[in-house]
């Protein structure tokens, strides 16, 4: 889960457990997703924020560092209203699936 302020947390969910990877995904939302604590939990944020992690788990993948031939191969992730409850969205958690 990526550290934020008071209750808004980006909790990610791995299909898998991958210490590694999970560990470097969660490294890298505390740095380039600190802005999201300060927006609304809307679906705009959430799409930008689906847009940032693929982008981040794209390079990955292209680095070889995932499994798997393209991106869609190597990766799953998903962050929009499939991923939270209402109670989420009321409470202000946005939540990721990877």
């Amino acid at each position: 889960m990526c550290p934020s302020r008071m209750s808004r947390q980006i909790p990610l969910r791995f299909g898998h457990r991958d210490r590694y990877h999970e560990g470097l995904l969660e490294t890298w939302c505390a740095h380039e997703l600190r802005w999201v604590v300060y927006e609304p939990n809307t679906p705009p944020v959430w799409a930008q924020v689906a847009g940032y992690l693929r982008g981040y788990l794209g390079t990955l993948a292209v680095s070889e560092a995932l499994q798997g031939d393209k991106a869609r191969e190597a990766f799953f992730m998903t962050c929009d209203q499939s991923t939270m409850t209402p109670e989420d969205m009321l409470h202000d958690h946005l939540i990721c699936l990877v």
